[in-house]
């Protein structure tokens, strides 16, 4: 699968940047990327898989000063082009990537978009994020998870069919602050008996220049030799996205960009993809 992806290495950042922000840099950066800060209820359509969710917001939370983080208090538009591209297009890639797999998500966000629509095509699904934004994670992930075969240890489950139980996928959500792990890794270890992430699934977590060294470790921590990491992000600051693909190479990962003709249109215009793999 990688061969067919453009590899980043040192020195190509500064190309592949100036490449970003001539040719795919679009209106999408004028809001910031988020589907709505005006209400705490809002109704989404994925158009392509044609998945109808509602999601609780926080708009309160999203400019409050008592919170460490309150960016994840919103719904943002990558979780949502990622999500519908993953789910409407059979020859992409990342579908056959997660299917079957155990996938930590970090930096989910209260929306929980990811969790109820791909958590279901995964063998496990983790959900992680910041404590304050557990209880609307799971909220809106009870109201809109597009099955109900599924199990987990950490929301009320639905009870039907236990005969088939074995087979359907877990999802639970837990802690996980990038700045202190170690509490998130050893509850992840407990669900999954396991200390690494098949895959691992970012979304728009790449905004602030502080966490980004917090990011890229935490991840590195949960990947094994063969694990992968895609990072969807939206074309915001290029200062910022020069730390972030420079602390990856830093940290001993190789970096590869979904090419834009493998992407769905929407994510062509103004976002790109990242898989991230351990250096071997």
């Amino acid at each position: 699968m990688f061969e067919d992806f453009d590899q980043i290495k040192y020195d190509d950042i500064d190309d592949h940047i100036f490449d970003l922000y001539t040719e795919r840099a679009s209106a999408a950066g004028e809001n910031l990327g988020f589907v709505d800060r005006t209400k705490d209820t809002i109704d989404i359509l994925l158009p392509k898989s044609q998945t109808d969710l509602t999601i609780r917001q926080s708009i309160s939370s999203l400019s409050s000063t008592t919170n460490t983080s309150s960016t994840g208090f919103v719904c943002w538009k990558s979780a949502l082009l990622l999500a519908d591209w993953i789910l409407s297009d059979d020859s992409c890639p990342l579908k056959q990537l997660i299917c079957s797999h155990v996938v930590l998500e970090l930096g989910t966000g209260v929306s929980s978009l990811l969790a109820s629509t791909l958590g279901p095509l995964t063998k496990q699904y983790v959900a992680s994020d910041q404590k304050h934004l557990l209880k609307l994670m799971k909220h809106n992930f009870v109201e809109n998870v597009t099955t109900t075969k599924y199990k987990s240890s950490t929301v009320e489950a639905p009870n039907n069919n236990p005969a088939r139980q074995n087979v359907w996928p877990l999802i639970d959500f837990i802690e996980l602050d990038w700045e202190y792990p170690e509490w998130g890794m050893e509850e992840f270890g407990q669900l999954t008996g396991s200390t690494t992430a098949d895959v691992i699934i970012a979304c728009d977590t790449i905004y602030n220049s502080y966490l980004i060294p917090y990011f890229v470790k935490t991840a590195k921590r949960m990947m094994g030799d063969c694990s992968t990491t895609i990072v969807s992000l939206q074309l915001r600051d290029d200062t910022v996205m020069e730390l972030f693909l420079k602390e990856c190479l830093d940290c001993g990962l190789k970096i590869w960009s979904i090419p834009e003709t493998v992407l769905s249109p929407e994510l062509r215009s103004g976002f790109v993809v990242y898989c991230l793999r351990v250096k071997q």
